[in-house]
C-alpha cells in the first residue's frame, strides 16, 4: 500500500512537471518576436523629416498577427507617422519622424514601441533623432 502510494505521487508530480513543461517555455518561445530599426539614428534640420524602416523577426506563430505601433518622448514640435499604421507580422512599416522649423535644437532618443494584442507589454527600440538649426537661420548655417 505504501508504495502504489509513492508511485502515485511520483506519477502526479511527472505528470505536473511534464505539462508545465509543454504549457511554459517552448509555447512562450513559440510566440516570440523582436523589433529592429533601419537606420537606428538620423540627423536632419529643424523643418524636416527623416525616416527609418521598422522590421520584425518572429516565429511561425505569429505570421498574420497585426502589430500597433507608437512612439514615445518626442521631441516638441516633432510629429512621427506609421506606414503602414498598423503592419501585419512578420512585415514592415516605415517611420517618418518630421519637425518643424520652431523644434528644438539638440539630440533625442525615441523609443519606438510594438504591441500585439497576445503581448501586451510588446517589444521596443531606440532611435536618435539629432535636429540642427532650420536652413537659413544663421549667417553660418547654409540653406
Amino acid at each position: 500500500m505504501y508504495r502504489r502510494r509513492i508511485l502515485g505521487w511520483l506519477f502526479a508530480a511527472t505528470l505536473t512537471v511534464s505539462t508545465a513543461v509543454l504549457l511554459g517555455s517552448p509555447a512562450s518561445a513559440a510566440t516570440r518576436y523582436t523589433m529592429r530599426l533601419g537606420p537606428t539614428a538620423g540627423t536632419i534640420r529643424a523643418g524636416e523629416a527623416t525616416t527609418t524602416t521598422v522590421s520584425f523577426r518572429v516565429s511561425r506563430r505569429l505570421y498574420g498577427v497585426p502589430v500597433g505601433l507608437s512612439v514615445n518622448d518626442l521631441p516638441d514640435g516633432a510629429v512621427a507617422s506609421f506606414s503602414p499604421a498598423t503592419p501585419v507580422l512578420p512585415g514592415t512599416s516605415t517611420l517618418t519622424l518630421t519637425t518643424m522649423r520652431s523644434s528644438r535644437v539638440g539630440t533625442f532618443t525615441v523609443t519606438v514601441v510594438a504591441i500585439t494584442q497576445s503581448d501586451p507589454i510588446g517589444t521596443s527600440a531606440t532611435f536618435k533623432l539629432t535636429i540642427g538649426p532650420p536652413c537659413g537661420s544663421d549667417v553660418n548655417t547654409p540653406g
